[in-house]
């Protein structure tokens, strides 16, 4: 495989109408500027309506008007559907299409991976230097008849929420990693939600022989909480540290640990329901080692080397397979984190601000509720510095 160096772009049939006109097709091309037959590339693209609107600059702080979820043809093309992003906003509301009708705006193209690197599973990379990721980003300015058909949010089935089935419970005791703790906190230390908190935190992955760590963990939990009381909840989730820190060639292990994780605390607190929050996605191209600190790099490097965005939604769409088949209601927010690259903390491929988390929060437990503050241990616990804080990055700006 020749790796991508180059892209062409072309539309039929543009029309600046919702949901109308048909896919933008883009066609990989090589160094020698040849057009390549063969896919496996990751690329995150977003496009801003307008030019000289203001929005952009080089550290790209704004929010795109719409983000391509991206068709691999497999023959070097690859088909662009852009839809409009369900979330906040840096930079203020997003325009009505009306308001830009006739415009041009702007496409950002970033590749992470080329030539299936970035679907790679272990050991592939086990001698490599790093993950292969590239950080190529190219700029197109657009005219009205290349501007893409974007899909609306209004237009397309939204994740299920749980304001009512949540606000029920007089506790819901969730159980994972720094991602699940950020979801669950704020940035100055208070619960999002005043019946909603964390246990112990638990910085691995889940598989056959973690296991048992895991339901100890449920188990202390269920002693110190009385989770099986009835009126409480299991608010559960793992992917990421399985992505980043996993040694199997596939996910047979994981999701046979996830499932005998779910059925044995169906077992140990048969009263307590039971969520799973979904995968989230990452962003390589947010990710740039030249911001390291230098006794932190190779840290940096062994945590990256399989984080993509491939193995990311394989993760997702496995565990979301798995849940269905268990009956587990999925907190869904993958998409949506695919759809907010520009909400990552600073240098980080896998972490959103707070501000994101706020707005996750708030759409699937839509209630108002005020926030608690945190007790002193647990606040030391969502501090910088402290020790057992597991970033996936570790850049020095966490």
């Amino acid at each position: 495989c020749r790796p991508t160096s180059q892209v062409i772009i072309t539309k039929d049939d543009c029309v600046y109408e919702r949901n109308n006109g048909g896919p933008i097709i883009m066609q990989s091309l090589s160094l020698d500027g040849k057009p390549k037959t063969v896919g496996g590339d990751e690329f995150y693209i977003t496009y801003t309506q307008g030019l000289g609107n203001g929005k952009w600059s080089m550290f790209n702080h704004y929010s795109p008007d719409a983000v391509a979820r991206i068709v691999d043809l497999n023959d070097g093309r690859y088909e662009l559907h852009f839809v409009q992003p369900v979330g906040p906003t840096i930079n203020g509301p997003r325009l009505p299409l009306s308001m830009v009708e006739g415009q041009g705006g702007k496409l950002d193209i970033h590749l992470e991976y080329t030539c299936g690197v970035g679907a790679l599973w272990p050991p592939a990379k086990s001698n490599w230097v790093d993950g292969g990721s590239i950080y190529s980003h190219w700029e197109a300015e657009v005219d009205a008849s290349m501007v893409p058909s974007i899909e609306m949010k209004e237009d397309r089935p939204m994740p299920q929420q749980f304001g009512y089935e949540w606000s029920r419970y007089k506790s819901i005791h969730s159980v994972g990693n720094s991602m699940m703790r950020t979801f669950v906190y704020g940035e100055n230390g208070t619960r999002r939600q005043k019946n909603m908190g964390i246990g112990p935190n638990n910085a691995e992955p889940l598989n056959l022989d973690t296991l048992p760590t895991w339901l100890s963990v449920i188990e202390k939990l269920d002693t110190e909480e009385s989770v099986n009381s009835g009126d409480s909840a299991l608010l559960l989730g793992s992917g990421m540290w399985d992505m980043a820190n996993g040694i199997d060639e596939n996910m047979d292990n994981h999701l046979e640990a996830v499932e005998k994780y779910i059925r044995g605390i169906r077992i140990m607190a048969p009263l307590a329901d039971i969520y799973w929050k979904s995968m989230t996605a990452t962003h390589m191209y947010a990710y740039n080692k030249a911001r390291v600190r230098e006794n932190r790099i190779e840290r940096a490097r062994a945590t990256l080397r399989y984080n993509s965005r491939n193995r990311a939604q394989a993760f997702y769409e496995a565990q979301a397979k798995l849940m269905q088949r268990l009956d587990v209601p999925l907190i869904d927010m993958f998409n949506m984190t695919f759809d907010a690259g520009e909400w990552h903390v600073l240098n980080d491929a896998s972490h959103f601000k707070s501000e994101f988390n706020d707005y996750l929060m708030d759409y699937f437990y839509p209630i108002d509720n005020p926030s608690l503050p945190l007790s002193p241990n647990l606040r030391s616990l969502l501090a910088p510095g402290y020790k057992g804080y597991d970033s996936l990055l570790a850049t020095g700006h966490v």
